[in-house]
């Protein structure tokens, strides 16, 4: 079943989900001007009617009978840069240290085998899309 084209990115980002994935695109191209752009949607039926003469592979026109329209290219770059167990790192760092400083975590996830030292901005964007929240105290006196 196709997916709707305007995609909610905020809602991506709050869900948790590092991209926006099965996203159909918006405008399909010919494969000789891109060669992974793919084919468009009449193409891949004419092919699929008529498999004796599509240039396309076997394996193509099986991936096409379940889903003929194409995804959008996403471009494999994630909008996260702590992820996976470095991520649940951070958590349970959090979760234990409430007060430790970006600093301190930066030195846990880089002495837990992390081949990246994280910035500052990493561990703040990482917790802020985790929903950690920081109440500075009052200081009127």
């Amino acid at each position: 079943m196709p997916r709707e084209e305007n995609v909610d990115f905020a809602g991506f980002k709050a869900s948790g989900l590092d991209r926006p994935t099965q996203v159909i695109r918006r405008q399909e191209s010919a494969p000789s001007l891109g060669g992974a752009r793919g084919y468009s949607v009449q193409s891949r039926q004419m092919m699929l009617n008529n498999p004796g003469n599509a240039p396309a592979s076997s394996r193509s026109l099986s991936r096409w009978r379940n889903r003929i329209e194409p995804m959008k290219m996403n471009g494999n770059h994630s909008h996260q840069k702590i992820n996976g167990n470095n991520l649940h790192l951070l958590i349970y760092y959090r979760i234990v240290f409430p007060r430790a400083s970006a600093d301190e975590i930066r030195a846990f996830l880089f002495n837990s085998g992390s081949v990246v030292l994280y910035s500052r901005n990493d561990i703040y964007h990482a917790e802020k899309i985790l929903g950690f929240v920081s109440k500075k105290p009052a200081t009127t006196a």
